[in-house]
């Protein structure tokens, strides 16, 4: 009778988690459709204003990102010989994680409003340097892949490349609510972007690249940490297989490229050089060499746009 009662009672508080995990989904869900909804609604610089006020909010009262990112940067800052250790090395870093909140929000607000990206484009909002390598990359008949890092906004990034009329499918992390997993691809699709979900990309983005159209990769983070070891500022952290491993094995030219955010919340869509790699290579040194050049990349970017790196967790401590 006792046990019974047990089971019961476990079921109840079961029922109740549920229920919230629900309820909160569902908030979350709302607050994201009345932000698109006032972001299409007011002018991009009073919601550029609001939107990092939100964040000067969030900084003061999330101590955990807060904390993260004051590490993640400490440790960037030391890595290129910068002061953290005096308090005036300290009240930089500090400011600096301030501004990748604020850096952040911009973010969060133009990827809102991804299906005005050519206008954006037309209007000198968003600006290319070197588009012409995605171009001759595509051209040679092979598919592309690109890869970048969570720096500036990848999303407008790709957004604009699949404006330029290059078939673009993205590869996302998938949300655990169905419908804000939806809102997400929604907006993604909204900026011509055709969204991959990990868990099921690897097939997807082959078909994708044997119909020679290009796949994109967010390539600093390895959510599932089953990814390649390798050094990043001086200390180990995981990078996702896929990009090098399907890069190698297909024989795509890996182009890298990073939107960052300039002067007056304008963007720049740099697109770098190909990754070229031997191809008599065995494929374990051809994924290797290919990883060593984008990690090299991702450090470069990391160096001179500290603000607009956006790990909001502890990068060293996850590896």
């Amino acid at each position: 009778m006792l046990l019974g009662s047990q089971k019961s009672g476990k079921s109840r508080i079961s029922s109740r988690v549920r229920k919230g995990v629900w309820a909160a989904a569902m908030l979350l869900f709302i607050a994201y459709n009345l932000a698109k909804l006032s972001i299409e609604v007011m002018p991009r610089p009073i919601s550029i204003w609001v939107g990092r006020r939100l964040a000067d909010i969030c900084f003061i009262f999330d101590h955990g990102a807060r904390r993260a990112v004051i590490s993640n940067l400490r440790h960037v800052c030391s890595a290129t010989c910068c002061d953290t250790v005096t308090r005036k090395g300290r009240r930089e870093v500090r400011r600096l994680a301030r501004e990748t909140f604020e850096n952040f929000a911009v973010h969060i607000i133009d990827f809102m409003r991804l299906n005005r990206v050519r206008a954006d484009i037309e209007t000198g909002l968003l600006r290319f340097s070197h588009f012409e390598r995605f171009q001759n990359a595509f051209s040679l008949g092979r598919g592309l892949i690109s890869v970048t890092a969570h720096i500036g906004n990848w999303e407008m990034g790709a957004a604009a490349t699949a404006s330029m009329g290059l078939p673009l499918h993205a590869v996302a992390l998938r949300m655990k609510d169905r419908r804000i997993d939806g809102f997400f691809a929604r907006l993604r699709m909204s900026g011509g972007i055709r969204p991959v979900a990990l868990g099921h990309a690897a097939w997807d983005c082959f078909k994708a690249l044997k119909r020679k159209e290009m796949v994109a990769f967010v390539a600093d983070r390895d959510v599932d940490r089953s990814g390649y070891r390798i050094n990043l500022f001086g200390r180990e952290v995981s990078i996702p297989r896929g990009p090098a491993e399907m890069a190698a094995k297909s024989g795509a030219p890996v182009v890298p490229a990073f939107c960052i955010q300039e002067t007056e919340g304008r963007f720049r869509l740099v697109v770098e050089e190909p990754i070229d790699v031997d191809s008599d290579m065995p494929l374990d040194q051809k994924v290797n060499a290919i990883n060593q050049a984008v990690v090299g990349l991702i450090e470069k970017y990391i160096s001179r746009y500290p603000s607009q790196w956006f790990a909001f967790y502890r990068v060293w401590n996850e590896a």
